[in-house]
């Protein structure tokens, strides 16, 4: 009897493990069981007849408590992190726990360009110190090694060969497949009727002669104005002619310092990834609304990115036009929350006067939060007749401190209303008149 008091060697040990984290892009569960249907002779603890290691949970999402854990695939498909067996309990895919394996290639990984995953993984009960700290074996002759592809002629076939080969691959971002566990955990099938084992970014497999590309990146709700929230919003498309394209996840980013680097996610500020379902060319994909982004006070400028296929799941015939942005651009003067460079007064946003149509700050109705000059002198907006006399700003003798409006010199451009001298702007035209008559 092999593995008499595993189950609670499992238990005791499991506070040993290094845990992954929950955010890993391998969940959902696979299945083991011996392949006679029954284990009785090998594994009586506990009345676990016929069942293998069990249901094997890839993710500690799939339970939504308890210790964090998880599978992960790294860009280059190297697998690492630990699955939990109901019945043996941790199985780790951590390269450096994975030395000394039976044979060829020890790490675990996925070959993204064809599906293919390869190497080994071992439930760590198997190891004698029961938490893979040591990668001894067990003295009862268990080892805990799990064979995750055998294909023994080469040919590519397995899981329908006739010499029994067997492997896991993926397909998009589906795994499936068989493992080999021998004694003690048998079969492990990751795909099943009612069950399976799912992938996501880079632990999904490639596909080939799709071009996707993102467009109309655009605001989706709310308005550009300090402490107030929006969303954008854009399009991911299949460039017409181009071969179905894999599933893939598209990517806002806000700040970074180049397409590129929201690609590959180097800078910037993420504001959320979004999976694109494959696409049939010409099809366009409208990407749910980014994560809200909280307007900040100031003059700084920003630039904002939609990124479409981040992890690489398309070999794409066309690799550089992945992403879109919104050129950089600043919040406008009325909607910064500061007081910008107008000499006339300290006001700002909705309470400038320069920021209504009207130049009433009490009037919400006539404020524009697009308006970029907040300059509100009635002198110097721009062309704006305040008193109704058909003259405005350098035209308007009230605008002029001796009333004259052909003296460049008497122009006050901080003047604030164009109605202060209406003695000189009603009678200065008469008393013109009347001098011009009498010859003086």
């Amino acid at each position: 009897m092999k593995i008499l008091n595993l189950f609670l060697l499992v238990f005791i040990l499991s506070a040993g493990i290094a845990f992954a984290s929950s955010a890993d892009n391998i969940s959902g569960w696979a299945w083991s069981d011996m392949p006679n249907g029954s284990d009785e002779v090998i594994n009586p603890f506990a009345g676990f007849v016929g069942r293998g290691a069990g249901w094997i949970s890839f993710n500690s999402t799939n339970q939504g408590t308890g210790v964090n854990y998880g599978v992960n695939s790294d860009s280059s498909g190297l697998l690492s992190g630990y699955a939990w067996s109901e019945h043996i309990g941790w199985i780790t895919f951590n390269n450096f726990q994975l030395s000394g394996c039976p044979s060829g290639t020890c790490e675990a990984r996925l070959t993204r360009a064809t599906g293919v995953v390869s190497g080994w993984a071992r439930a760590c009960a198997g190891t004698s110190p029961g938490d893979c700290s040591s990668s001894t074996a067990r003295s009862d002759g268990w080892d805990g090694w799990i064979h995750l592809r055998n294909d023994s002629d080469g040919d590519g076939i397995v899981n329908t060969d006739t010499n029994a080969d067997y492997g896991v691959f993926v397909t998009g971002c589906n795994w499936n497949g068989y493992a080999w566990g021998s004694e003690v955990v048998g079969w492990i099938h990751l795909r099943g009727t009612n069950y399976g084992v799912l992938g996501s970014a880079y632990a999904c497999a490639q596909s080939s002669g799709s071009d996707l590309f993102s467009r109309n990146l655009r605001v989706a709700t709310g308005r550009l104005k300090a402490g107030e929230q929006v969303t954008y919003t854009g399009e991911i498309r299949n460039r017409p002619g181009q071969a179905l394209s894999s599933q893939s996840t598209a990517r806002y980013c806000l700040d970074s310092t180049s397409d590129v680097n929201c690609l590959n996610g180097v800078d910037g500020t993420f504001l959320g990834e979004f999976t694109v379902p494959p696409l049939v060319a010409p099809t366009n994909y409208t990407v749910p609304n980014s994560n809200p982004w909280t307007i900040p006070i100031g003059t700084a400028s920003h630039i904002i990115y939609l990124c479409v296929d981040v992890y690489n799941t398309n070999l794409e015939s066309n690799e550089s036009n992945n992403c879109t942005f919104i050129p950089p651009f600043t919040i406008s003067q009325c909607a910064n929350g500061v007081d910008d460079p107008d000499p006339e007064d300290t006001d700002f946003d909705e309470g400038d006067k320069g920021c209504h149509s009207d130049f009433n700050e009490t009037n919400p109705v006539t404020y524009d939060y697009a308006d970029n000059d907040e300059s509100n002198a009635r002198c110097s907006n721009n062309g704006y007749d305040d008193d109704g006399d058909g003259y405005a700003d350098t035209t308007d003798p009230g605008c002029h401190t001796d009333g004259n409006p052909l003296n460049p010199a008497s122009y006050d451009p901080l003047d604030d209303d164009e109605r202060d001298i209406i003695f000189r702007e009603i009678f200065l035209p008469f008393t013109r008149l009347f001098a011009s008559l009498l010859g003086f």
